[in-house]
């Protein structure tokens, strides 16, 4: 083993190794990144404050159209090179 690692870095020292940790994205503009939650499956803030089961079900992602009255992204209707998020779905 270590001598296929010599092969590879020529004996070199990584110079450019990160700190084994996991690393968070920054929070500043959290409000302007939606999609919201670990999966992104809420389009919008007024979407994230109502409850879940009146949450939507399917919304169309893939773009950048921001809405402005419900602080978010467009999602309403399918457009070239969108993906259909479907939250039913495992």
């Amino acid at each position: 083993m270590r001598r296929q690692k010599n092969e590879v870095d020529k004996g070199r020292q990584n110079e450019f190794r990160g700190i084994p940790a996991y690393r968070t994205r920054p929070l500043n503009g959290t409000w302007a990144t939606a999609p919201y939650l670990h999966n992104g499956s809420v389009p919008s803030l007024y979407d994230l404050l109502l409850p879940p089961t009146q949450r939507p079900k399917i919304c169309y992602v893939g773009g950048w159209e921001f809405d402005p009255v419900h602080v978010g992204l467009e999602t309403g209707s399918p457009f070239a090179g969108t993906f259909t998020f479907d939250i039913r779905l495992p």
